[in-house]
């Protein structure tokens, strides 16, 4: 259900100009990333992800 959702959004979630991005505009790859600051897991991926 969750990914449905997003593939719904996903205009919106690329095109929020209160959103932070990095890399190209012309990027053939998106990664939108949902966290929850207080997730023990989230905490432990985040350096993993600011490597990609």
């Amino acid at each position: 259900m969750f990914a449905l959702d997003v593939m719904e959004k996903y205009a919106d979630l690329l095109n929020d100009p209160g959103t932070t991005a990095n890399g190209p505009e012309n990027a053939k790859v998106t990664v939108i990333e949902f966290l929850d600051y207080q997730c023990v897991f989230c905490s432990r991926f985040a350096p993993e992800l600011r490597t990609l």
